[in-house]
């Protein structure tokens, strides 16, 4: 996670015009054997300590929301530059990560 982070702060610096560049990140760092693209929307990783994420995610410059139950039904981790958001969710009872993606904020810019 810690080089996921990095990684992702580069790129988010960066900013690119393709979302596909943000998914190809999350791909190589969240893969799903049961889907061969790298352009999926969801990934999975399983068994993580949550507290441990929250942590690690906090080091990102781009942090944008971390959404903890009871407000959210599992926690949620968003980071943000001006124009595209990356983010991903942390189930509270397993630890394992699901849902990934990356989406534009303001694409026409």
């Amino acid at each position: 996670m810690e080089q996921f982070v990095r990684d992702l702060d580069t790129l988010l610096t960066e900013s690119p015009r393709a979302l596909d560049r943000y998914r190809a990140l999350l791909a190589w760092y969240f893969p799903d054997d049961k889907r061969p693209s790298p352009l999926r929307s969801d990934f999975y990783v399983l068994g993580c300590n949550p507290d441990q994420l929250i942590q690690i995610a906090k080091r990102s410059k781009f942090i944008y929301e971390i959404g903890r139950p009871p407000q959210y039904q599992h926690y949620r981790i968003e980071f943000r530059n001006r124009l595209a958001k990356v983010y991903f969710a942390i189930d509270r009872d397993t630890g394992s990560i699901f849902g990934a993606g990356a989406w534009w904020i303001q694409p026409y810019l």
